[in-house]
């Protein structure tokens, strides 16, 4: 292989690997725009919170969309099946590429989710990267990986192919060998940050983005390394190194 053809190899890996990377907009509408924008390209897409949608309704959907870039919307759907069927008519209607609901709906209302917007499009949210086992056991009286791997069941059992999971747990669901099956989930991890944010953060453990990719993370969602900074395209250059260091680690390049 030339120095050339090495060259050209490693961009095209660099460029795969920013295709794992998911942008969280957690920011006002004209740096939504301009990270964008920035970044078009260079990263698989961008995250709408429940925050900016209610702010700016699906007009900054519209905006985002009009720039041709991907939009997910974390909607962490949890309602009737009349409402969830709803809802998410009006989502894939106006272009959303990903959108969330919790996993423990119930059957009715995951099957209609998956009716309306197809299994593809759908990711179910299982636990919160912000929460810790105390917190779970505060509120469901059970620690957090076995709801996790209650969560990768029934997404399975339901028809999803597609599930969040805090970055540091992910390697909790190789200790359960009787749900192994949970590989077949596509894993979006959250609670993911560049090591110089780790003590700067709202969540209760975080990973970075290669440790993310090297436990089975199919995507990474990160927002603060892209909002806080003034150069977000630098941020991306050196997260897709990671990512690309990971992905050949596990032969996937």
């Amino acid at each position: 292989m030339t120095e050339k053809e090495r060259g050209d190899k490693t961009l095209e890996e660099l460029r795969v690997a920013g295709q794992r990377i998911i942008v969280a907009l957690d920011c006002d509408w004209e740096s939504a725009t301009r990270l964008a924008k920035a970044l078009r390209g260079k990263v698989w897409g961008f995250k709408l919170g429940s925050e900016a949608v209610t702010q700016y309704g699906m007009n900054i959907v519209h905006a985002l969309r009009r720039l041709e870039v991907k939009v997910m919307v974390d909607t962490e759907l949890k309602s009737t099946p009349r409402t969830i069927g709803t809802t998410i008519h009006r989502l894939v209607f106006a272009g959303v590429e990903h959108l969330t609901l919790f996993c423990d709906n119930n059957d009715a209302s995951l099957r209609t989710a998956i009716r309306v917007a197809g299994a593809n499009r759908l990711v179910g949210t299982s636990v919160l990267s912000s929460l810790s086992d105390s917190d779970a056991n505060e509120l469901h009286q059970r620690d957090l990986v076995p709801i996790l791997v209650d969560c990768a069941k029934r997404s399975i059992s339901t028809g999803l192919i597609k599930m969040t999971c805090p970055a540091h747990l992910l390697q909790f669901l190789d200790e359960y060998p009787h749900i192994m099956a949970t590989r077949r989930l596509d894993i979006f991890a959250t609670g993911v940050r560049t090591e110089s944010l780790f003590e700067r953060d709202d969540h209760f453990q975080v990973a970075t983005p290669a440790d993310a990719i090297r436990a089975g993370a199919k995507f990474v969602i990160m927002g603060r390394p892209f909002t806080v900074t003034d150069n977000p395209l630098k941020v991306a250059e050196e997260v897709s190194e990671g990512i690309r260091f990971a992905l050949l680690e596990r032969d996937e390049l």
